[in-house]
């Protein structure tokens, strides 16, 4: 009995040790999980316990910041582009006057050469530069370069085929549109990085523990140095074509002076001056060389300065309602009563475009045989169509569409056609060229404003708007008409 309560004792007591060790056992591994966890880890790391709406407020919340920014690159986007604009009618204005005289003296293709090898240098400058007063400089030499680009160049396809111009304009007129439909393609891999809302948290790593078990890890990381690299590359490819476009005019300048022969265009340039010449005489002298009376060539002059800001006039309204259109028809048909969808409004507003530039790929074999004067009043009978379709029906799916489609198709051969048919009457220099530009320009800049001013107000504005614009479009082309008309009698 005593040799059995002893060994009984001796295992109670054995049991309280080992129930001890484990006990301290377990002490020891919390004091060694507690000093693991105050250790600094290599990379902060935040966990969040969130039930599922508290997970979509704080996806919201991101989103807000998001948009934000977003916004706020727009708006930084619209305002360098504004830039741009004011600086192209700047340069219009002041180059137009000094450089384009240059133009109308001959050397053009060493100065068309030269404009596009600084146009395109300037273009690569310009996402080098971090300073902004610095930027806006370089974007206003693009500016600079551009207007004497549009405008030397329409000049100098009519002095290079003269009479025969009307086709090479409208294919002119046609490779802008392609150009400005291939150019976002192209340059969209390098401006688009692959950047998740979730990077706004930089070098962090955060956990967003569910309910129901699910960890959402984001490990953030953005290289700028590495997105600003990418972005530079179109700019890049920019500048290689134009140096390249500006060599070869070089190119043909050399083979001209060193072969002797003169080019197409000072043969114009020496032809204008007996042009002019003609053009005084006939306006100062009457038959058997007795002089008019001083009344004839005050009015002949003061009517082809009408008809140059007229056209320029002309010009305003139309490239405005152009640029406008196909900038707000996106907003229009997703907030007025079409009510259409997102991917479909982007749709229609390639449906738009699409067409402007299919039917500026037709009018080039067009052109070839049909007169200027008919083309341009067919081009107004369809806008005005396509603006009495809008006026009806443009808060319909199907009328909008409709509208939409033959605006583009009316709208695509005005310009070149209209400089065109003024230039089968005026002589057309860079001088004229660069006032046509600056109306255009302007116009580029205004009616956009103001339809976007107008359309929080009432969607259907933009629609009143394309309907007002035609109307003027069509009553200054007919004043002009007449007063060249008039001229020629």
């Amino acid at each position: 009995m005593m040799s059995n309560a002893g060994s009984a004792s001796r295992d109670k007591v054995a049991q309280q040790e080992e129930e001890e060790a484990e006990g301290g056992g377990g002490d020891e591994n919390l004091m060694e999980e507690s000093t693991m966890a105050m250790l600094p880890s290599e990379k902060p790391t935040v966990t969040f316990r969130m039930s599922e709406d508290q997970q979509m407020s704080v996806e919201d919340q991101q989103s807000t910041v998001t948009s934000s920014a977003t916004r706020w690159e727009r708006f930084k986007f619209g305002y360098y582009t504004a830039i741009l604009y004011l600086s192209f009618i700047g340069l219009d204005a002041e180059v137009g006057g000094k450089v384009a005289i240059i133009f109308d003296h001959g050397h053009r293709l060493e100065i068309y050469g030269a404009v596009n090898i600084l146009g395109g240098i300037s273009i690569c400058v310009a996402p080098l530069m971090f300073n902004f007063w610095g930027f806006c400089f370089v974007i206003f030499l693009s500016g600079l370069f551009t207007g004497v680009m549009d405008a030397g160049g329409n000049v100098m396809l009519l002095s290079l085929w003269e009479g025969g111009s009307a086709p090479y304009m409208q294919a002119l007129h046609f490779f802008f549109g392609l150009g400005a439909f291939l150019t976002p393609l192209i340059s969209e891999p390098f401006l688009s990085p692959d950047v998740n809302r979730e990077q706004l948290l930089h070098n962090e790593t955060v956990s967003f523990l569910l309910d129901n078990g699910t960890v959402s890890k984001v490990d953030a990381h953005v290289d700028r140095d590495e997105v600003a690299a990418m972005i530079r590359i179109p700019y890049l490819m920019v500048m290689v074509w134009m140096v390249l476009v500006g060599l070869c005019f070089w190119h043909l300048a050399l083979v001209h002076r060193c072969s002797g022969v003169m080019s197409p265009f000072e043969r114009r340039t020496s032809g204008s001056a007996a042009a002019a010449a003609a053009a005084a005489e006939d306006d100062g002298e009457g038959e058997g060389g007795q002089q008019k009376t001083r009344q004839a060539p005050k009015v002949a002059r003061a009517l082809r300065w009408f008809t140059i800001f007229a056209m320029s006039m002309f010009f305003f309204f139309y490239v405005g309602m152009e640029v406008a259109y196909g900038q707000l028809v996106f907003t229009f048909a997703v907030t007025s009563g079409a009510s259409l969808k997102k991917p479909e409004a982007a749709f229609l507003n390639s449906a738009y475009w699409g067409t402007y530039t299919a039917t500026r790929l037709i009018s080039i074999f067009v052109a070839v045989c049909v007169p200027p004067m008919v083309m341009m009043w067919v081009d107004f009978g369809v806008v005005t169509l396509a603006a009495a379709i809008l006026l009806a029906g443009a808060e319909t799916p199907a009328g909008l569409w409709v509208g939409s489609a033959l605006l583009g198709i009316g709208m695509a051969s005005i310009f070149p056609t209209g400089i065109m048919w003024y230039e089968s009457h005026v002589m057309v220099s860079s001088k004229i060229a660069s006032v046509f530009l600056i109306g255009s320009a302007a116009g580029e800049m205004t009616v956009p404003y103001l339809s976007s001013v107008l359309m929080p107000l009432n969607p259907m504005y933009l629609v009143y708007l394309v309907c007002t614009v035609d109307a003027c479009c069509i009553i200054v082309f007919v004043m002009v008409t007449v007063a060249l008309t008039r001229r020629r009698n």
